[in-house]
């Protein structure tokens, strides 16, 4: 991903909808009892039908 990408995300649902960096998206990244991972982004989608126009950018394909 791009930052690019993040820019089209964050005019699709919001700029406020879309987190980034490490500090912010921490506790999105982390499991309660274990696990982790990196993201470039978290994004909430306030209604069901923008997943698939947020998602449709991306290259390879989001995991949700």
């Amino acid at each position: 991903m791009t930052q690019a990408f993040i820019t089209q995300l964050k005019n699709i649902v919001g700029n406020a909808q879309v987190l980034t960096g490490e500090r912010s998206t921490e506790r999105y990244r982390k499991g309660f009892r274990s696990g982790g991972g990196k993201a470039l982004a978290v994004v909430f989608l306030p209604v069901c039908c923008n997943c698939g126009r947020s998602c449709k950018p991306a290259s390879p394909p989001i995991r949700l």
